[in-house]
């Protein structure tokens, strides 16, 4: 797991989030040939800066974390909720599929999708 500690320290301090105020555990039972998640652990007195912090997680998409993907820690009531919500946003979307679908603060939400017209 010293892998896992220098990449994520090099994550962290990416974002600019100090190092030493986050815990990690990987999550999961170990199967060969799988990728556990790494669950982090925000201080108490750091919880106001991680939603900063989540939101300049997607200028990580470069080729050292392109693996990388941010998600909340969930209730089971959370999930249950959250899937209902893809579920819903899935057969809208084939429904209509001039639209960009997208789940926002609870709910399904939508824009006109971007046509590349270059006349």
């Amino acid at each position: 797991e010293d892998g896992d500690t220098l990449q994520l320290d090099d994550m962290l301090k990416e974002l600019g989030t100090p190092c030493d105020s986050v815990t990690f555990v990987r999550v999961g039972a170990v199967k060969q040939g799988s990728v556990r998640p790494v669950r982090l652990t925000f201080a108490v007195d750091e919880k106001d800066g991680v939603p900063q912090t989540l939101s300049r997680a997607k200028e990580l998409k470069s080729e050292k974390f392109s693996a990388v993907f941010l998600g909340p820690d969930r209730s089971v009531e959370e999930r249950k909720a959250h899937r209902l919500l893809v579920e819903e946003m899935k057969r809208k979307r084939s429904e209509n599929p001039d639209r960009v679908y997208f789940i926002k603060q609870g709910t399904v939400c939508f824009k006109a999708r971007q046509t590349d017209d270059k006349d």
